[in-house]
């Protein structure tokens, strides 16, 4: 987060003290300046702390140099947008060449021009603030996307239930009315007590699934793909009863694999996409609903291959899918971000990649979702 008062946080690191001093002499009037001279300190924890928006370097220090530093700055993913600046007094292009290549963005000679090195700070500061923006801003847009592709889920969940809970209600009353006019009858109550329970039953799960998705959101778990996929493709079918899909499952894995992810981040993507594929065979009115997980082992990734044939996507549309507020649904109150959240969570939660195709088998067209997990 970038400081909100008028002076941004430069960190200067040099063990010469008389350079120490010159620099804050030099910065004071501009930046909060924080200044270390040993550079073994706890660098990610320092930079964090005091909010540090650029880093001035010196890179010939004893213990630790400027480029070890900067190596744990920029591996660091807290710290790895923060600019560095290295200061030198040596001219060697070797040595300068060095320095760009441990992520510097700039080097500055020693004795130092004022107005240079006021000028490049101003310079590289300004580029720093503007990612750091445009980064929260991506995470507002990313936020808004799970938060309307949760919404999504809750009006299937309640389209879901009104059926299920229009049985519970009859029952009741029928259980009522005959009680009160004397004629409910031992069979009677057992058959309808039996479907109050079933459909309560029902009903648990779509809250089971719901509240496992959105409740443990970032909980990272073993997941087995021969025991789990199933299971946790039935869990999200529940919730597409009414649309009477055809959905098919093929394991190519034989070995006993277990990957390290997050399952609720998963499901969602699995979820979204199978709710796109309902929308395109609503929309281009096929009755036959179906989709097709395929599940297989590339090198050291396994792919989760997703297919349907509803008839496949404008090719000149297939590189705008996954941006935020792309919609082929326009007839359908499409928001354009069930795949642009998909992509998100499969790069961002799952580590993983995703690629999208048209294709065509048996002369249906339909669209292929592949993603790569890493195991």
């Amino acid at each position: 987060m970038i400081a909100k008062d008028d002076k941004l946080n430069i960190l200067v690191m040099d063990d010469d003290n008389i350079t120490i001093m010159l620099l804050k002499n030099i910065l004071q009037k501009e930046y909060k300046t924080f200044c270390v001279t040993d550079s073994t300190i706890d660098i990610i924890d320092y930079v964090v702390t005091n909010n540090i928006s650029l880093i001035l370097l010196d890179i010939e220090m004893p213990n630790r140099n400027g480029f070890e530093v900067a190596d744990i700055v920029k591996n660091n993913e807290e710290t790895k947008d923060i600019p560095i600046i290295f200061l030198t007094a040596n001219n060697d292009k070797s040595f300068l060449i060095k320095a760009f290549e441990n992520d510097a963005v700039d080097y500055v000679n020693k004795p130092f021009n004022k107005a240079e090195l006021l000028a490049r700070i101003k310079t590289h500061l300004s580029n720093y603030i503007y990612i750091k923006k445009i980064q929260e801003q991506q995470e507002v847009i990313y936020s808004q996307a799970l938060s309307s592709g949760m919404n999504d889920m809750l009006l299937k969940i309640s389209h879901h239930w009104r059926q299920p809970l229009s049985i519970v209600s009859l029952s009741a009353q029928t259980i009522s009315i005959e009680n009160d006019m004397g004629i409910l009858a031992k069979e009677d109550i057992k058959k309808l007590t039996g479907d109050i329970i079933a459909t309560v039953n029902t009903l648990s799960e779509s809250i089971n699934f719901f509240t496992n998705t959105y409740g443990n959101k970032n909980k990272i778990e073993s997941f087995n793909i021969s025991q789990n996929f199933n299971t946790l493709i039935n869990s999200v079918k529940t919730l597409y009863e009414d649309e009477y899909l055809d959905i098919k499952v093929t394991n190519h894995i034989k070995d006993d694999i277990n990957i390290t992810i997050c399952t609720s981040a998963l499901k969602t993507i699995i979820a979204n996409t199978i709710s796109n594929s309902i929308d395109a065979y609503n929309k281009n009115e096929i009755e036959h609903k179906e989709i097709i997980f395929d599940i297989s082992l590339e090198e050291k990734n396994i792919v989760l291959s997703i297919s349907d044939y509803a008839g496949g996507i404008i090719e000149e549309n297939l590189d705008k899918v996954f941006d935020i507020y792309f919609s082929t649904k326009a007839n359908l109150n499409g928001t354009g971000i069930g795949l642009y959240v998909v992509k998100n969570l499969v790069q961002n939660q799952l580590n993983g990649k995703i690629k999208l195709q048209n294709y065509e088998k048996e002369n249906k067209k339909g669209v292929n979702l592949k993603i790569y997990l890493p195991c």
